[in-house]
C-alpha cells in the first residue's frame, strides 16, 4: 500500500507540479494574459512548482508515521527542518527577494526529502520494505522529468490563452498517465483488479 501510495503522489505531482514548472511562462501567460509578467515571474513559478512536488512526495512517509503511531517523529523533523528554514527564508526573502525564497523552499524540501524520509524508513520500514521504494521509485521520476524537459521543445510564442490551457492540460494529463503506466506497483495492482 505504501508503495502504492508512492507511485500515485509521484505521478499526480509529476503530472501537476511538474507541469507547471516545465511550462512556467505559459502557465502564467494562461492564467494573466501577459506575456511580461509571464517572462519576470516565470523563474519563480518554476521553483516554487518543484519544491511543491518534492513537498508532495513527504505527504506519504508523514501518512506512514501517522499510521504507526509515531506523529513525534514527523513533529521532530518538522521542528528541525522549521528551525533552519524560516531565518533562512527570511534572509533569502531581504537578499534575494523572491527567486530566493523560492530557492529555499525547493532546497529544504530537496533535504527534507533526501535526509528526513530515509531515516523515517528505516526506522518504520523492514530492509525488505525499503528494497522496493528506491531506485525504480526514482528512475520513474527521472523519466516524467525527462518527458516534461521535452515539452520544452514546444512553440508557445504564438498560441493564444484556451490554446495554453488546452496544451497545459494535455502535458499534465500525458504525463500523468506515464507516470501511472510506468509504475510496476501500479500496473500490478491494476492487473489484480482486473
Amino acid at each position: 500500500v505504501y508503495r502504492l501510495a508512492l507511485a500515485l503522489i509521484i505521478a499526480l505531482a509529476a503530472g501537476t507540479a511538474g507541469t507547471i514548472a516545465a511550462q512556467p511562462q505559459l502557465v502564467l501567460y494562461a492564467w494573466t494574459g501577459s506575456r511580461e509578467i509571464a517572462h519576470h515571474l516565470g523563474l519563480v513559478l518554476c521553483l516554487y512548482a518543484l519544491g511543491a512536488g518534492v513537498n508532495a512526495f513527504l505527504f506519504v512517509p508523514f501518512i506512514l508515521q501517522y499510521a504507526c503511531g509515531l506523529i513525534r517523529l514527523h513533529v521532530i523533523g518538522n521542528v528541525l527542518f522549521g528551525a533552519v528554514w524560516i531565518p533562512v527564508a527570511v534572509w533569502a526573502a531581504y537578499a534575494f527577494g523572491p527567486i530566493g525564497t523560492a530557492v529555499v523552499w525547493l532546497c529544504g524540501n530537496l533535504l527534507f526529502l533526501t535526509i528526513w524520509v530515509p531515516f523515517v524508513h528505516r526506522r518504520l520500514l523492514s530492509p525488505e520494505e525499503r528494497r522496493g521504494i528506491g531506485p525504480a521509485s526514482w528512475l520513474s521520476v527521472a523519466l516524467l522529468g525527462a518527458a516534461l524537459a521535452a515539452t520544452r521543445l514546444i512553440d508557445t510564442n504564438d498560441i493564444g490563452r484556451p490554446g495554453a490551457l488546452g496544451l497545459l492540460a494535455s502535458i499534465g494529463g500525458v504525463v500523468t498517465a506515464v507516470g501511472l503506466v510506468s509504475s510496476r506497483d501500479l500496473r500490478d495492482y491494476a492487473r489484480l483488479w482486473l
